[in-house]
């Protein structure tokens, strides 16, 4: 979470970490002035817990729980120490985190979805089924400015609907057995995801700003059945399609999927 504003005049420490003086200063670490600051380039993750809302209170507490450490855990995996990473609450069970801009997005992709799926089978395997943790993850790229109110800009707007997609919906829901699903934008999928891996994902269209669409990829993590996972997104979309066609456009996008 973001510390409360500084008294004007002095910079903002928005890590997990205390402010330190001005000559610890790295490039991982984000000082930001009073008001809105410069946009910074870095990598956006969303996770949202799934069902979060159906759950009673103490559950609602304990799953929060139970995912900034899968976060922490996970991010330590890939060499990222958590004090480094940004994070905003997004609400109803979810989080927005800024990985920092000196940690390579290929390192963040070829360790990252499987950290997280190992330390969400950890965390599983000794909870109670009430407790059992699933999460739909989105990663995108981009830049994002900072104000007293939170995180400004149009990367993290889209990663924030791109955790909502209906499409990675549909693929967590279809596999039961697997505990998280998850979308990467069109960008950074093409640019760094390697060629031999790209036969797990499905291509699909989700909802992008100004109500234009936008290509992206979807995977489960841990499942060797992939076309299983385009059966399932297709299924998915053609029933969104059907609700369009008697209720009439609710925002909801569609697009026929195919395999990377």
């Amino acid at each position: 979470m973001f510390d409360d504003p500084a008294p004007q005049g002095q910079d903002r420490w928005t890590t997990a970490e205390s402010r330190p003086p001005s000559s610890r200063r790295t490039s991982a670490q984000l000082f930001l002035a009073p008001g809105v600051d410069t946009p910074t380039w870095g990598t956006l993750l969303a996770l949202d817990i799934e069902q979060f809302s159906h759950r009673n209170t103490p559950e609602q507490h304990s799953l929060q729980r139970a995912l900034q450490a899968v976060f922490d855990n996970a991010v330590q995996s890939c060499g990222i120490q958590p004090k480094h990473v940004s994070i905003e609450d997004g609400g109803d069970g979810s989080l927005i985190a800024l990985l920092p801009a000196t940690v390579p997005l290929e390192r963040v992709l070829a360790t990252l979805p499987r950290a997280l799926l190992e330390a969400l089978r950890d965390l599983n395997r000794l909870a109670s089924p009430q407790a059992q943790l699933r999460l739909r993850a989105a990663l995108h790229t981009g830049a994002v400015a900072h104000d007293h109110h939170g995180w400004t800009g149009a990367s993290r707007d889209q990663v924030a609907r791109m955790v909502n997609a209906p499409a990675l919906r549909a693929a967590l829901t279809s596999e039961p057995g697997f505990p998280m699903a998850f979308l990467i934008s069109d960008a950074a999928f093409r640019s760094l995801v390697p060629p031999n891996t790209a036969a797990g994902y499905a291509q699909v269209t989700v909802d992008g700003l100004s109500d234009q669409e936008m290509r992206a990829w979807v995977s489960v993590p841990g499942m060797s059945d992939p076309e299983r996972l385009l059966a399932a997104v297709a299924r998915q979309q053609q029933t969104q399609a059907s609700r369009q066609d008697v209720l009439g456009d609710q925002g909801l996008r569609g697009g026929k999927p195919r395999a990377g």
